[in-house]
């Protein structure tokens, strides 16, 4: 389903240059963390997916990809763990 979604995040950014991608993904990270603290906490994540341009994700999708995100398991997700994983999920799913 992770794929599924990334497949679906790549057709939007289909033809953007990497940095395009990158600046798209950090507007959204940004947007997405509603208490300016820096990190996103599990709700504003799914905040984000749910308030996107994406057909309705399920609960369960979204916290696995939280899950694969948050790769130092301290329950936030970083931009420095955002950026990397949602970039490579994206360009993956591209080719």
């Amino acid at each position: 389903m992770i794929a599924s979604l990334a497949k679906q995040v790549a057709v939007q950014v289909q033809g953007e240059s990497r940095a395009q991608l990158e600046y798209e993904l950090q507007q959204r990270f940004l947007l997405a963390d509603a208490n300016g603290d820096g990190v996103l906490e599990p709700q504003e994540f799914i905040d984000l997916l749910t308030r996107s341009d994406l057909p309705r994700i399920p609960p369960a999708v979204i916290l696995e990809l939280f899950g694969r995100l948050d790769t130092n398991r301290d329950g936030l997700i970083q931009y420095e763990e955002y950026l990397p994983m949602m970039s490579e999920l994206i360009a993956d799913a591209r080719y």
